[in-house]
């Protein structure tokens, strides 16, 4: 990010994520990239968004791989549609409600 920001310009992360079916790995995942970002705002350098990849799960296509990585916060069962929201994604609410990473 420091590098990043001698462009000057604001910095927008997009698409921070991890596949992660059983959401294992996915709730400190964010909890770690989300202390570096607010490390890097502490320091001065403009960050001005931070956006998960992904909210649900998706279509892959780099590679073909279809509906295998699942990268959502929300899972979809892709034959019913049915959405659940995973572990992580109350972690990640409860640290934009809270406004802190911890």
């Amino acid at each position: 990010m420091k590098r990043a920001s001698k462009s000057g310009k604001p910095i927008y992360i997009t698409e921070n994520g991890i596949a992660d079916v059983d959401d294992l790995k996915r709730p400190k995942f964010i909890k770690e990239h989300l202390k570096f970002v607010h490390k890097s705002i502490s320091e001065g350098i403009d960050i001005r968004g931070y956006f998960h990849w992904s909210l649900l799960d998706n279509f892959e296509f780099v590679e073909m791989r279809g509906f295998w990585p699942r990268f959502g916060l929300i899972e979809i069962d892709h034959k019913t549609l049915e959405r659940k929201p995973r572990k992580s994604f109350y972690e990640y609410k409860k640290i934009i409600a809270e406004n802190s990473e911890n």
